[in-house]
């Protein structure tokens, strides 16, 4: 609760107060989290259901509580529910929330408190060019998050070791060899998943800038970055394909594209985060696809919070 109530130091909560402590703990933890990923597959493999799946988080700790809260929290003590199902995290963690820093450090803490339970994928916002990105819209990026925490020297040590947490993270889940939980989409969606863990693992640790126009690059832009198509007016032709606004080499995709990406996948949905629907998840192309989101509108966080 006391992290609910305003933005406090969180271990100052606990009587610590030395930064530098703090930050070496910080980054004891961020290691940790990270010998765990950098062992997982870049394509987890999960035959266990059923699964709890987030969408996109942003710093907003609240909300995640509040989830918690209503649906049932990753404990196995007083009602906790994480040893009868698993809880798969889809990415874009910080930036733009007033907790960044405490979401980072639940989110570790559970990876490495139930590792087989606990998993967290990449999102579009786990990159140093991104966190630093949004610096310019009132420094609401995780370097200054880290910075107001930490201060300056220790703040660095910590952004740093998270973001080599972030270079290891894994890029999808299939879920009982039926259900893929990305981040972003499928982009053409010409590919197999055993294609994409394949060419993604070559690329690891995943550097800050990737060879968009090799396959491996776009296979990995597009499943951080594409979104679907919505459905077209009445009267007007569908495209399957459409350049995406969020950048070269990415794309829009259509209800045909999934359709034809699940039968060669044998795929009964595809979950995603990566956009913030109105009311928290949207149903595409004929239930094939969901969107799901964990928090409010990223731009209002700093002022909602």
């Amino acid at each position: 609760n006391a992290w609910m109530t305003g933005n406090e130091c969180l271990f100052a909560l606990t009587g610590q107060t030395d930064l530098g402590v703090c930050a070496s703990y910080m980054k004891t933890l961020a290691e940790e989290c990270k010998r765990l990923v950098s062992s997982q597959d870049t394509v987890i493999s999960m035959c266990a259901a059923p699964v709890k799946v987030f969408g996109d988080i942003h710093g907003q700790l609240k909300d995640v509580l509040n989830l918690f809260r209503h649906f049932g929290f990753p404990s196995n003590l007083g009602g906790g529910d994480i040893e009868s199902l698993r809880y798969i995290f889809t990415g874009n963690y910080v930036d733009y929330g007033s907790h960044q820093v405490e979401t980072m450090m639940l989110l570790m803490a559970l990876k490495v408190a139930f590792p087989g339970h606990v998993y967290l994928l990449r999102g579009s916002h786990e990159c140093k060019s991104q966190n630093a990105s949004t610096t310019s819209q009132g420094s609401l990026g995780f370097d200054s998050s880290c910075s107001r925490y930490f201060g300056a020297t220790n703040g660095g040590v910590v952004y740093d070791a998270v973001q080599d947490v972030f270079q290891w993270l894994p890029l999808a889940a299939v879920v009982a060899k039926s259900i893929l939980v990305c981040h972003g989409g499928i982009g053409q969606g010409d590919w197999t998943i055993d294609q994409l863990k394949s060419a993604s693992a070559s690329l690891r640790p995943l550097p800050e800038m990737f060879p968009i126009t090799t396959a491996a690059g776009g296979y990995v832009a597009n499943i951080l970055w594409s979104d679907p198509m919505p459905p077209p007016n009445v009267g007007d032709m569908e495209t399957e394909l459409e350049e995406s606004p969020r950048g070269p080499g990415l794309y829009t995709f259509s209800e045909a594209v999934t359709k034809r990406f699940c039968n060669t996948n044998r795929l009964h949905m595809i979950i995603r985060a990566h956009e913030l629907p109105t009311e928290g998840y949207e149903i595409h192309h004929q239930g094939l696809l969901w969107t799901v989101a964990s928090c409010r509108s990223a731009g209002k966080a700093a002022t909602m919070m």
